[in-house]
């Protein structure tokens, strides 16, 4: 089973796997709601995938459907240091 660790990143991409497989049931998923975390709430937008009814709904839009935060990546990455 497909588990998401920390990030809106892998959320998304988990579940594309998921929508697109026959064999994947489910994915573990953590809200933040759980442990507040600056990587789930800041580095992806929309920052927590929408749950209606036990159900994750796939971002609309291109590629994941997600937007990555930059600025964000900048300031915990050593690059432009």
């Amino acid at each position: 089973m497909p588990h998401s660790f920390a990030t809106g990143v892998t959320d998304v991409a988990n579940l594309h796997l998921q929508a697109a497989s026959l064999t994947v049931a489910m994915v573990e998923f953590r809200s933040s709601r759980l442990g507040p975390s600056r990587l789930r709430a800041e580095l992806v937008s929309p920052p927590e995938l929408k749950i209606v009814d036990g159900y994750a709904e796939l971002p609309p839009g291109v590629d994941l459907g997600i937007e990555l935060n930059e600025s964000l990546v900048a300031a915990i990455t050593r690059l432009g240091y």
